[in-house]
């Protein structure tokens, strides 16, 4: 659980589990540990999250993508199969936080978003910076 959030469910499957806190505006999106096997299979456990973030009204809520137990990607053909949702995931919400493990998780994390140009994307390895940043402080990572 997030710290200082009240979430309630909005959507479970093997690798993403979002919740949203309505009343101060926020949605997790929590990756699980499972390995993406295809590009299809990315699409198929991906596209519903897009769709419940697009139905709730990104641009009313900030969001914090917690990716602490996700496996690293094991190549670029890996890391390519999710290029395209992890920049929607975060497109047009007000404040975006990526909660990272590692600092090299950071720092791959840091080359990805100046590739995607995803502003206002921030990179946090700590729990309670990223939240208050999605809240509404301001942090630099």
């Amino acid at each position: 659980m997030i710290a200082r959030l009240d979430l309630d469910l909005l959507l479970s499957n093997e690798a993403f589990v979002v919740e949203v806190d309505r009343a101060r505006s926020v949605v997790v999106a929590t990756r699980s540990a499972v390995r993406f096997r295809s590009r299809d299979h990315v699409n198929e456990v991906c596209e519903p999250v897009q769709e419940e973030l697009d139905a709730l009204g990104r641009h009313r809520y900030g969001i914090l993508v917690d990716v602490r137990s996700a496996p690293p990607p094991s190549s670029a053909e890996y890391e390519s199969w999710f290029a395209s949702h992890r920049q929607r995931l975060v497109e047009r919400h007000p404040r975006a936080a990526v909660l990272m493990r590692t600092a090299v998780g950071k720092l791959q994390m840091t080359r990805l978003r100046e590739q995607d140009s995803t502003a206002p994307l921030q990179i946090f390895g700590d729990e309670v910076h990223a939240v208050e940043f999605v809240l509404g402080a301001t942090w630099s990572s």
